[in-house]
């Protein structure tokens, strides 16, 4: 599959995942998001942090919280702009 068909096809995604990944995906929620924090430092002021395939920001919003200076990114223009729309100008 061409890098354009993948970004096509997380472009469509992108709206569904931005309003239902956070309420309606048990595996995330409960699962793989807690048990990610959980071995996260609890202070990452002054840490530079790549987000590579940032998604729709869950982690971008939580490592900004935690103070670290986040660089997001993600194959999908749509994802990126719904990171945008969730944490704003931080």
């Amino acid at each position: 599959m061409s890098s354009y068909r993948v970004k096509e096809a997380y472009d469509k995604l992108a709206s569904d995942y931005e309003h239902n990944v956070d309420t309606k995906n048990a595996f995330n929620i409960f699962y793989e998001r807690p048990a990610m924090l959980n071995i996260l430092p609890a202070n990452m002021k002054n840490l530079r942090v790549l987000d590579a395939g940032c998604a729709v920001g869950w982690y971008t919003d939580k490592l900004l919280k935690l103070g670290a200076e986040v660089t997001a990114t993600d194959i999908s223009s749509e994802m990126v702009a719904a990171t945008k729309r969730r944490v704003g100008n931080k």
